[in-house]
């Protein structure tokens, strides 16, 4: 539907529409959470946080599917080719002193924000509710707010002017796509526990 051409009056709507009801002062917000979505930043955050919860596999796990997430990325704005929204609707009125990975002016169909932050928000999640030590009622609230996190980053490209929502939507499957394969490590990954462990265990509660 990208490479047809199909959906360019959907998002050209959605944008006017999406800009007509966003204050132009929450710009600067929405700029600040892009940035926390940038690879320089939201990579590393993962890392050091894996890191911290002794998830050593899915750091490995984590950074080889990323590698392969943004060269379906590279692929993706290459073969479809979609121009990104018309300098009209840019609404990013400062830089950031983080250089950009691609260059958006020439095509911008995936959103590379929208799959990093998916990415990003799925991995922690699944490690958070997988923990046993972290009760119910805490995983719900730090799952909403990762939910509101990547929402906000989502909505802010659309809203600046910088991706039309098929490419925020593109970007948010390619990385839902990438993380549901990194859950399957999940289970692999829990720190002190070997898969020696767990038969023992079960057959010691048969005898029970």
């Amino acid at each position: 539907m990208v490479r047809a051409d199909l959906l360019r009056s959907i998002d050209f709507d959605l944008t006017v529409r999406i800009q007509e009801n966003v204050p132009v002062r929450l710009d600067e917000y929405f700029i600040m959470f892009g940035t926390l979505a940038k690879f320089q930043v939201i990579v590393p955050t993962l890392v050091v946080l894996l890191l911290l919860l002794r998830r050593w596999v899915l750091v490995v796990s984590s950074l080889f599917l990323l590698f392969v997430a943004h060269l379906l990325e590279i692929v993706g704005k290459e073969i479809l080719f979609q121009p990104p929204p018309p300098f009209m609707f840019y609404r990013h009125p400062t830089d950031f002193i983080f250089p950009d990975l691609h260059t958006f002016d020439v095509s911008s169909y995936p959103s590379g924000h929208s799959m990093r932050v998916v990415f990003v928000v799925i991995t922690l999640f699944a490690v958070l509710w997988s923990s046993p030590k972290i009760s119910f009622p805490i995983r719900l609230g730090l799952g909403a707010g990762l939910a509101g996190f990547s929402f906000i980053i989502v909505f802010s490209r659309v809203s600046l002017g910088e991706h039309w929502t098929s490419d925020v939507l593109g970007g948010a499957f390619l990385g839902l796509m990438i993380a549901a394969i990194n859950v399957i490590f999940v289970q692999v990954s829990w720190p002190g526990k070997s898969s020696s462990d767990i038969p023992h265990t079960r057959g010691k509660k048969v005898a029970e």
